[in-house]
């Protein structure tokens, strides 16, 4: 009975976790059409993306 209960529980918290996720990145035309927002991809310093981000003048918070 305990098992079934933790199983249960387990799989409640796992259901609700995944419907509030926010949805993933298919490919570099979700960020150009703005379906992810710019603030939420993040990018290495001294790579080509920090250079695009840079040329572009979108805002980056470095961590």
């Amino acid at each position: 009975c305990l098992m079934l209960v933790a199983s249960y529980t387990a799989n409640l918290a796992s259901d609700l976790i995944i419907s509030k996720s926010q949805g993933t990145i298919s490919g570099i035309d979700d960020i150009k059409s703005g379906k992810i927002p710019f603030n939420r991809i993040g990018v290495r310093v001294g790579t080509a993306s920090e250079d695009y981000y840079l040329r572009e003048e979108i805002e980056i918070i470095i961590h």
